[in-house]
């Protein structure tokens, strides 16, 4: 692995991309952070297009994933299409977002302007998703709490299910704590609650303390419904959490920009 300088895979066909699933990063991702672990630097990787026999491509890694970027994670036409399959399309759509962690993580290619384009079609800014996954594990994928809350983004049994039922999410005891399955399902959960709310504070809380408390306390006018008074949530853990998660935000802001 130490005398690796460049990898290369081929590809010959187009039914399926390196962002459509997590096959791809678990092979090739692996061992591009395998030989980057043993070599102490990252190799050049490439990948050969022989999808038309009549024209075999040469690309490297970044290129194919930009072309893969624009044609389908953020092409308006691509996500109008997905929305046609209702809760099976939004669950695809999240696939992209949750590989394309991956993909950084292993291989470094994805860029900030990509990230910045998902939170523009998605809803979902990186550095919040970043800010939540610190509060809630600490970055530790395999993270149980004493309430059972499970991985990167603390999730309960009982909202994994009903979200990946809904979305066609392949979700068993096991895969619950494997980032891509747990960073999709926490990240659609996440933005239906920004969506419901229309207030990221009030969608932090909820994700912590249950949308039915949220609910509760905007009825009984103890939080305003546009989450401006967070500071008077009732639940001290639910206060604290979104303190933490809202000071995290802006740092990963300031940061990450």
């Amino acid at each position: 692995m130490s005398q690796i300088d460049i990898t290369v895979q081929n590809v010959d066909h187009r039914e399926s991309s390196m962002l459509s699933g997590d096959d791809y990063n678990n092979y090739r991702g692996g061992m591009i952070a395998a030989v980057r672990s043993y070599k102490g630097s990252m190799p050049r990787n490439y990948v050969s297009d022989s999808s038309d026999r009549n024209k075999i491509q040469l690309r490297s890694l970044t290129e194919e994933l930009k072309r893969w970027f624009r044609g389908e994670a953020i092409n308006p036409k691509y996500i109008q299409g997905m929305k046609k399959h209702g809760y099976k399309g939004a669950g695809d759509l999240a696939t992209y977002v949750a590989v394309s962690y991956q993909w950084d993580a292993t291989s470094e290619i994805m860029e900030d302007w990509m990230y910045e384009k998902y939170a523009e079609k998605y809803g979902v800014e990186k550095e919040l998703l970043y800010a939540v996954i610190k509060v809630e594990s600490k970055f530790d994928p395999n993270a149980i709490s004493k309430s059972k809350a499970k991985g990167l983004m603390q999730i309960m049994d009982s909202t994994a299910k009903e979200i990946a039922k809904k979305n066609n999410i392949e979700l068993t005891d096991e895969n619950i704590l494997d980032p891509e399955i747990n960073i999709e399902i926490g990240t659609i959960y996440l933005s239906q609650l920004i969506e419901k709310y229309n207030s990221v504070e009030l969608a932090i809380a909820a994700y912590n303390a249950g949308h039915g408390n949220v609910d509760k306390w905007i009825s009984q006018d103890t939080l305003k419904e546009d989450g401006t008074d967070a500071e008077n949530i009732p639940f001290k853990e639910t206060n604290m959490y979104v303190r933490k998660v809202m000071r995290d935000w802006k740092i990963y802001k300031s940061i990450l920009k």
